[in-house]
């Protein structure tokens, strides 16, 4: 299992860490920002926002988090049906979310959509 947050040598100012009820307001501020890239995680995050409960369209979400402005700059998710998505305009952080959720991945993966 993946600690709440780790910090990683990419910059000393991001940590990566699994978002919970409570950040869908920070997570669709930087979805918004690549509309038409994340509008499938936007409309996954509409109904169930981020509980999950193995239900159609919930989903894990691991983050990486900029500690300057408190604000997501990169996201990976695990849907219910094993499908991955993902939003990160920097590879080097995009990476780290993939070996962070491989980690711990309990379910299997069906596919991936994105970049």
């Amino acid at each position: 299992m993946i600690p709440h947050a780790t910090k990683a040598a990419i910059a000393p100012n991001i940590t990566f860490r699994w978002l919970a009820p409570g950040d869908e307001p920070k997570l669709e501020v930087f979805l918004s920002a690549y509309l038409d890239s994340s509008m499938i995680m936007l409309s996954n995050l509409g109904e169930p926002g981020l509980q999950y409960t193995d239900l159609p369209y919930q989903g894990v979400y691991m983050a990486a988090i900029d500690e300057a402005t408190d604000s997501v700059v990169g996201v990976l998710v695990h849907y219910w049906n094993g499908m991955i998505t993902m939003q990160a305009p920097d590879l080097h952080i995009l990476r780290h979310l993939a070996l962070l959720m491989q980690q711990d991945f309990s379910r299997c993966v069906a596919g991936v959509i994105g970049l």
